[in-house]
């Protein structure tokens, strides 16, 4: 009998990737698989989280789902990721005034079910379309055996959100309605949305999707301390900054975590004009871990825009621009609201 194998556990997992306490994670029995339905829980993979995915469900990933009639163990890690980018493309491009609907998401992408017919589905670009968000996986090995499962309350939604109208999670396995296949219309403002997006500078997962970004624009909680350390670690950037994991310090979390209760207000959105040269530069310096500090000068361009100076960064190189170099963004009023 095939039985999952966990790199990681289920404790660490709930510090990595920020899941609120009162989220409760188990382990599949020895009957369980992906697909084994739970009243009241959902399957998750570990892929799913690497790939942006944060508890509770962004509003997009509900949305899509509910539409579509899947449960989120039936959408490999990769379409994910594509997902979670494009959230966070939305929010970089607005200032997370816009948020990403399933609109102009499955009018650029379509369901298809992974080869073997196993149930699993992913999105691709529709005929004609283009890459959208780059820096996609090319491989990802094991992901079907790093599986658990999520219940309790606040997996599924926020808790401002508990008793309104509002789409639901679907975590029984599905097929998708024949109406996906479709091409979805648009309206004029997100057909403007999707100008937007592909005239917008950066279209790398790497660069769009972070701890600060998903926080910034709803994708997901704020990152705690921990949280960082934890993906510094694992990723091998700047080891010897990273803050160290005491051994008891996950025993103290998860019993520290377990007396916190669910908030019943919604965090305000992040928009003060230095978090808006913050997520600029967050996008111009991918790994911030390696210089820490960058001199950003604001000032209008002839257009009317605002231009991003970056100077002394070296982080890598954008658009082929060498990294040692002073490099400009124009970013519209759009992006960045009146200065």
């Amino acid at each position: 009998m095939r039985r999952p194998h966990y790199a990681v556990e289920l404790a660490v997992l709930s510090v990595r990737f920020s899941i609120p306490s009162s989220v409760t994670l188990r382990k599949p029995s020895e009957l369980e698989r992906a697909y084994s339905y739970v009243e009241n829980e959902t399957c998750i993979y570990v892929g799913a989280l690497e790939g942006g995915l944060r508890l509770p469900f962004p509003a997009v990933a509900r949305e899509v789902l509910s539409f579509l009639g899947l449960a989120p163990g039936q959408i490999v890690p990769n379409s994910w990721r594509l997902l979670i980018g494009c959230a966070a493309l939305w929010g970089a491009m607005s200032d997370g005034i816009t948020p990403l609907t399933k609109g102009p998401f499955l009018n650029q992408f379509l369901i298809k079910e992974a080869p073997g017919g196993t149930g699993w589905y992913y999105f691709t670009k529709r005929p004609g379309g283009g890459e959208l968000i780059t820096d996609l996986l090319n491989v990802h090995k094991n992901w079907k055996d790093k599986f658990f499962f999520v219940g309790g309350d606040g997996w599924e939604l926020p808790s401002w959100e508990i008793g309104s109208y509002t789409q639901r999670v679907h975590n029984r396995r599905g097929e998708p309605v024949a109406s996906s296949r479709a091409l979805f219309p648009l309206t004029l403002a997100t057909e403007a949305e999707l100008k937007l997006a592909w005239s917008y500078e950066i279209h790398s997962w790497d660069l769009l999707v972070s701890p600060e970004s998903s926080a910034t624009y709803l994708l997901g909680p704020e990152t705690s301390r921990e949280a960082l350390a934890l993906l510094r670690e694992e990723e091998g950037e700047n080891k010897e900054m990273a803050p160290k994991m005491d051994k008891n310090l996950l025993a103290q979390l998860k019993a520290e975590r377990a007396k916190q209760s669910p908030g019943g207000v919604a965090p305000k959105r992040k928009s003060s004009r230095l978090q808006k040269e913050l997520n600029v530069d967050s996008f111009l310096a991918a790994d911030l871990s390696k210089d820490p500090t960058l001199d950003l000068v604001v000032e209008p361009s002839e257009e009317g825009g605002v231009e991003k100076l970056k100077k002394k960064g070296r982080g890598p190189a954008v658009d082929g621009a060498p990294s040692n170099k002073k490099m400009k963004v124009s970013v519209g009023p759009s992006t960045l609201g009146n200065f």
